[in-house]
């Protein structure tokens, strides 16, 4: 296989990709036959997987727009994806000089992104866990973003049922409630299995799977 330019080297185009399998669940194009493969097997689990993941997406465009209407400078065209694009134009403060940080623990998912913002200097992508929010928040670029005390909002979408009980998820929050400057807005949203009770175990089963050889 051809390496496309936002591959970085050395990753294995073997192996599917969570954020990649994301990205094709969106519609979009940064993901592999190997991905779309995962993906379909999933989906033959929970059929509407692709629809949540579009509605979360959909959750997240409103969350910026929520930020820039009360203030937040929000650089919409930098955003990575469209639909977030779409969610900071025509508010108060969208196109303003602001800064976005994006963090995930992902080396893959953080080598990806990193390729596709080489030319933004104001935005940055920083590998981190959120279950060590004082090692995140001693990132340098986190530290810049929030060193100013201009407004700003954390974005925490479809990542908080990944944080079990054991991992005290309140002292996660209130560490960083608690690194947020007045008037911050703070946007979370966590997906629940109520309606699906055994799909997320299967499907969980299904992700860890051996890739075919």
């Amino acid at each position: 296989m051809t390496r496309p330019t936002w591959v970085p080297a050395g990753t294995d185009l073997d192996k599917p990709n969570a954020a990649r399998v994301y990205d094709y669940y969106l519609g979009g194009s940064h993901n592999f036959e190997v991905d779309r493969r995962m993906a379909r097997k999933a989906m033959e689990l929970w059929p509407e997987l692709p629809l949540i993941m579009r509605a979360n997406r959909a959750f997240l465009r409103r969350g910026v727009q929520y930020a820039a209407e009360r203030g937040v400078p929000v650089p919409g065209h930098r955003f990575r994806h469209p639909d977030l694009r779409r969610g900071a134009r025509d508010r108060p403060r969208a196109g303003a000089a602001g800064a976005v940080v994006y963090v995930d623990r992902d080396p893959v998912a953080v080598a990806h992104s990193r390729l596709l913002l080489t030319d933004d200097p104001l935005s940055e992508v920083v590998e981190a866990d959120l279950r060590n929010p004082e090692a995140l928040l001693a990132q340098p670029a986190v530290e810049r973003l929030l060193g100013p005390g201009e407004p700003v909002a954390l974005l925490l979408v479809a990542v908080l049922h990944f944080i079990t009980d054991a991992e005290e998820p309140e002292r996660l929050m209130r560490v960083l409630r608690d690194a947020l400057p007045r008037a911050a807005c703070w946007c979370s949203r966590t997906p629940v299995s109520r309606a699906a009770p055994t799909r997320p175990g299967r499907t969980r089963t299904c992700t860890r799977a051996p890739r075919p050889r």
